[in-house]
Formats: C-alpha cells, structure tokens, sequence
C-alpha cells in the first residue's frame, strides 16, 4: 500500500491534497505601503502640520515630559509617529530610572537589560518598569472619628468627622518633600512647588522672602529610594529629640506605566534621645530593622493609622482634582 493510499481519506482515491492555504500565494509579492501622513496634503491637514517639520515637533517632545507626550500621541496619526521616537523614551528612562534614587537597574547595566528583558524598546521599559513620577504630587486622603465633649443636660456626645491630607513629591536626585496638613492641595500646592534647595535657603534667611519661609515651616525634606517596585522615604524633623521617619510604600498602576498609587506598607518613627538631626538623614535604602535602632538609643513607634493609599495628582489638574472636595461633599474617598 502507498503512502497516498494511506493519507486518503475512507471513501477517497487517489494522492491526498493538503487544505487550502491561501497565504502561501503572498509569499515573495511586496505590497504598496499606504501613503505617509505628510503625503496625504488635500487641504484637511491643520495648520501646525502644515508649517512645522518633524524635527520641529520632535524637538518640542523632547520638552514635554513622557505623560504629556502620550496625551500628545492621541492627537493625530502624526504626533503618534513621532511620539514613538526611542530618542524621547530614552531620555524619559533615564531621568526616571536613574541612581541613587532609582535601585533596579545600575546604570552600566542599563543597555543590557533593556537588549534582554524589554527587546531594545525604550517605551517598554518605561511602562513595564515601576518608578516615581515627577509632574505632580502624591496625595493622601485620612479621615478618623473624633468625638467631642460631653455637653450639660444633654445625654449624647457629638461626634466629628476629621480630615487631614499626607502630601510627597518626588525629585530626580533622590530628595523629596513632605508635609502633613488639615489644607485640600490646591492651598498648599505652593509651598510644595518650591524645590528643597529654595527651602533650605528661605529657612536660613526668612527676612528675605517671608512667604518661602512660611512655607519652610510646614514642608519637610528628605531622601528615598526605589527598589523591587517599593519607595523607601526617610525624614527628619526639626526638634530637639530627632525624630526620624521611615516609610515603605508599594508603587502600583491603574493603568499600564501610570505609577499613580503607593499603598503604605509600614510607617515607623524613631526618637534619637543622643544624636542631633541633620538635614539630609541617613540611607532610606538602609535596613529597618528594630534591633539595630534601639540597640542605638532609638524609641521606635510603628504606626497604624492614617495609612490611606496615596493618589498621583499631576500639577495640570492639581487646582480641578477631586482630592480638594470639603468632607461634606465627600466623606471617604476611594483611591482605587
């Protein structure tokens, strides 16, 4: 017996015939590209199309920073082009994955790991790897119950509903900014758009700018690092018992590279009975072990309240966001 008898089907003579496979015809024929987009000028491209070049807008992305340039990429087939430049998302990468704040990658290991894990894709590993933004602040909303005193003749307490926001924003050279307060960010927005060095200088002479000096007051500097997806922040206050403030918070995203969300995982404070504070304190990368701080005259305080997940607020949307409604329009809020 053949072998074309036995790959016959019952009831089939002759040779078997594999099925259709009409793709095979393609191979070997070049098809026509569709026209470019700075082809198709019939009079329905803008003006901004028409006049400036592609190394024109390429340059004025290379301003915009990488959450900008993708709100920037849904304008048009265009500015979708050019915002997949690999130019914008390595410098995008860099900035944002950089030592000493960012820990993942070392920065001569850099180009390996994007030949390797991201397939030489700038924007992938952008949006794959977690990381700190810089355009706006990370917001936390923390509510509690507060009641109030006993009144006379009346047999019932009146209870309160009370808010207080946490407040970081982050910057490329491993600082940060902190503040605690009762205000909605669009009040206390100016004092955390002033960078750590502006503080520092308006601390050291408040005569000379009595309202970067108020806000020196309220605003506390520090350092943190990014390592495994988690921010470490260390603070120090200013007073006499040196209180320092460790933090371990989660990144996650709501949406593919966002970044948006830190889930606070722990919030310690240490009071140093021995040692005066420093304005910039120590590793936020070092270990938190209890044993190694009170073993060197810390009081460590770990604490379980006022833990709310904290929400990224981009300074475009920082005066219209819903962080700023008042407890009684919105009493909890659901980061997500």
């Amino acid at each position: 017996m053949s072998t074309a008898q036995v790959l016959a089907p019952a009831g089939v003579h002759g040779a078997f015939s594999p099925p259709p496979r009409p793709w095979l015809s393609l191979y070997g024929v070049l098809l026509k590209p569709p026209p470019s987009y700075y082809l198709e000028d019939d009079g329905s491209l803008a003006l901004i199309q028409r006049q400036f070049t592609d190394e024109m807008m390429t340059t004025i992305f290379s301003r915009l920073g990488p959450y900008a340039m993708g709100r920037a990429a849904c304008v048009c087939r265009q500015w979708r082009y050019l915002a997949k430049s690999p130019k914008l998302w390595e410098a995008a990468c860099r900035d944002a994955l950089s030592p000493p704040a960012h820990r993942d990658i070392a920065a001569d290991q850099l180009l390996k790991v994007l030949a390797h894990k991201f397939r030489c894709s700038w924007q992938r590993l952008f949006l794959e790897v977690p990381h700190v933004r810089f355009d706006g602040v990370y917001v936390a909303r923390n509510t509690y119950i507060r009641v109030g005193a006993v009144e006379l003749h009346r047999h019932s307490q009146t209870v309160f509903l009370a808010c207080y926001y946490r407040y970081y924003r982050f910057f490329p050279n491993g600082q940060m900014l902190y503040r605690t307060s009762p205000h909605v960010l669009k009040a206390v927005v100016r004092s955390l758009a002033r960078t750590p060095a502006a503080l520092q200088a308006a601390r050291a002479n408040p005569a000379a700018n009595r309202a970067a000096a108020d806000d020196a007051q309220h605003v506390h500097s520090g350092r943190y690092c990014v390592a495994d997806g988690r921010v470490r922040t260390v603070i120090v206050y200013p007073n006499a018992r040196g209180t320092e403030v460790r933090a371990r918070l989660a990144l996650r995203s709501t949406s593919p590279g966002a970044c948006n969300r830190l889930d606070v995982e722990s919030l310690c404070t240490y009071d140093w009975e021995t040692r005066t504070s420093s304005p910039f304190p120590t590793d936020p990368g070092a270990d938190e072990d209890e044993a190694a701080y009170v073993g060197q005259g810390a009081e460590r305080r770990a604490h379980t309240r006022g833990l709310a997940t904290f929400m990224f607020v981009p300074w475009e949307e920082v005066m219209t966001s819903m962080v700023n409604l008042p407890v009684s329009k919105m009493d909890v809020m659901l980061t997500g």
